[in-house]
Formats: structure tokens, C-alpha cells, sequence
């Protein structure tokens, strides 16, 4: 049994290489004072005691993929602690006191208490914790991947596109971080995080809840980060500006096939055809008209790939009245003929 735990201690630790972990785990100097499985995961809540730290931590492991530590320690001497990974987010919310924080020991950063960082990790690198001797801290740390992250939401589209940009390297540095201060609600349950026996049995659906309330909470100041975004003011014309572009582009998915020129979108939602072009650009980087042909090629592809009709009845239900202006099109687009 004890060997069973320390391999869940290694495990839920997301594949940490830190070598004063690995002696923790050989020496026997974590104290297990709690463990609790549920379906998909479990927790650990154990007291370290070895010549680096003393306090006690607590690793929920939801899934494979969505790890909370909650933390109070203390640093008798310099210590470091590392996580790696690709196509992930780590957040961490500093309760109280302060340490030190990298990414591939690079650009260190110190966050005290109230502060939030979250990190984008796009590509593999690895997160440093850096705490000095005689100093302590509590924080609450969630590590989880994007798909995870989707998953637990259940998202729409627009919040899927939305994440996913965070991981793009041309709209974010691939390994990006974002630090805020905590809200007053934020902070509250950061505080009921780190009380570790809260909620008794309800305490792993408290802590998956809260978890994702911090993560929701911290990508949506990370994209109006990434965008340049600071203010009230300026949030809610970026978001009217999101909102015409989304609007634009459903009318486009449903009705892809009609001649619909800019004015008569523009009408239809409400705007006038300067402001529908410049929001649709800036969301998707490319023209309605440009998205609604690549849309119809798109289209008329798989039909001819799934012999639905002939060329030219696949270019009438696209929305091309001419056959001829659809063959030029799709080679322009795919370059090769729709009957190839």
C-alpha cells in the first residue's frame, strides 16, 4: 500500500524531475495524512518533513490531465520544484507570502500574495519554483491541458476558436504568461482551497468547480491581454466588434449559397458595411466575401469527393449560377479541375 501511494504522489506531481521530490518519495519523508479515491481520480493530503521543507500540501488529480496542488510550506533552505509539459496551462494564486517563477529558468518572476500567473504553454517547456531559505508560502497551483480544459467545459465553437487561439504562435509567444492581481471573490476561494479539510466528501467537486472557475477566469484576461486590451470601455468595443464578426460569419454558415453583398449583411445585423469588414477581418483575418468562397469550395469539395451530383449541379447548390466561373474558381483555390 505505501508503495502504491508514493507512486500516486510521483504521478499527481505532473512528471516533476525535481531531484529533491524524487529523494522525498526514496526516504520516506512525506507523512500521509489523508487519501481519497473517487471516480476518474483521487486526493493525497500529506505532511513533507525533510531538511529543504516542512508544511503540508494536498494533489487532487481529477483526471490524467487536470492536477490542483494546494500548498503551505516552508523553506528551511533553497528549493526548487519543476513541472514540464506541452499543450497545457499551469495557474498559480499565491494565498500568502511570495516565491519565484520561470519558465525554463528564464525572465524570473516573484509573486506575492493576491497574485495570479498563468502559463500558456504552446510547446514543451518547464515551469521553475523557486522558494528561498527561511521564507514560507501558500499557494493553490492547477496544471491542465487544453483538452481537458475543453472537455470540463463543454464549450461552444466561438469559446473553442477562442482557446485555441492561446495557443497559436502568431497571436502568442509560445511559452506566454500572464500575471493579474486576484479579485476579492478569487482570493476568497484560493484561501478555502488551501484550508484542506473543507467540505469533507464534497471536497473533490468543490475543488473541480473552483479549479475551473480560476482557469475561465484567467484565459479570459489572457486574450484581452494578447489583444491589447485594458478597460472597461475598450473590452466592450472589442466585444461588439467580436460579436458583428460572429454574427456575420453564421449568417455565412447557414446561407452560404446566397449572393448576400456586404450592405445587405450589414443591414441584417444591424451596422454599417465599414464596421462589418474591418470586425470580420480582425476576428478571422480574411474578407466575408473571401470566407464565404473558400466556404463554398470547401463544400462543393466534399460533394464531388462523395459523388453528390454532377460538376455542374454541385456548382448551382454551392451558389455559383455559372458552372464555368465555378471550375475557374476551384482551380484558382485547389489547383486542379473539379472533375480531377
Amino acid at each position: 500500500m505505501q508503495q502504491h501511494i508514493r507512486r500516486e504522489i510521483s504521478d499527481a506531481f505532473a512528471s516533476s524531475k525535481d531531484a529533491s521530490l524524487q529523494e522525498m518519495i526514496r526516504e520516506n519523508t512525506l507523512e500521509i495524512e489523508a487519501e481519497e479515491f473517487f471516480p476518474g481520480g483521487h486526493i493525497t493530503r500529506y505532511h513533507v518533513h525533510n531538511q529543504a521543507l516542512y508544511g503540508r500540501q494536498e494533489i487532487v488529480q481529477i483526471n490524467r490531465d487536470f492536477s490542483v496542488i494546494t500548498s503551505n510550506i516552508e523553506a528551511t533552505k533553497a528549493s526548487q520544484t519543476s513541472y514540464s509539459g506541452a499543450g497545457w496551462l499551469a495557474l498559480q494564486l499565491c494565498v500568502a507570502g511570495e516565491y519565484e517563477v520561470s519558465i525554463n529558468k528564464q525572465n524570473p518572476q516573484i509573486l506575492k500574495a493576491g497574485d495570479c500567473r498563468l502559463d500558456i504553454f504552446s510547446k514543451r517547456g518547464t515551469l521553475n519554483r523557486y522558494q528561498q531559505g527561511g521564507s514560507r508560502y501558500r499557494n493553490v497551483a492547477l496544471y491542465m491541458s487544453l483538452e481537458s480544459f475543453k472537455q470540463h467545459l463543454n464549450v461552444g465553437q466561438h469559446a473553442e476558436r477562442m482557446l485555441e487561439q492561446l495557443f497559436q504562435e502568431e497571436l502568442i509567444h509560445p511559452h506566454a504568461s500572464s500575471t493579474f492581481e486576484a479579485s476579492k471573490s478569487l482570493m476568497i476561494s484560493a484561501n478555502e482551497l488551501s484550508e484542506f479539510g473543507r467540505f469533507g466528501g464534497l471536497r473533490p467537486a468543490y475543488i473541480k468547480a473552483k479549479a475551473i472557475e480560476f482557469m475561465v477566469y484567467a484565459a479570459n484576461f489572457a486574450r484581452w491581454q494578447g489583444r491589447g486590451v485594458s478597460g472597461l470601455r475598450s473590452r466592450a468595443k472589442l466585444s461588439r466588434s467580436v460579436d458583428i464578426a460572429q454574427q456575420t460569419k453564421a449568417i455565412i454558415d447557414r446561407e452560404y449559397s446566397m449572393a448576400h453583398t456586404i450592405d445587405e449583411l450589414a443591414q441584417r445585423i444591424g451596422t454599417n458595411r465599414t464596421t462589418l469588414s474591418q470586425s470580420f477581418r480582425a476576428e478571422f483575418q480574411e474578407t466575408p466575401m473571401q470566407y464565404r468562397r473558400r466556404l463554398r469550395l470547401e463544400v462543393a469539395k466534399q460533394m464531388l469527393q462523395y459523388h453528390e451530383g454532377s460538376v455542374g449541379e454541385v456548382a448551382e447548390h454551392v451558389g455559383y449560377a455559372d458552372a464555368s466561373c465555378f471550375i475557374r474558381a476551384f482551380r484558382d483555390y485547389y489547383g486542379e479541375t473539379p472533375g480531377s
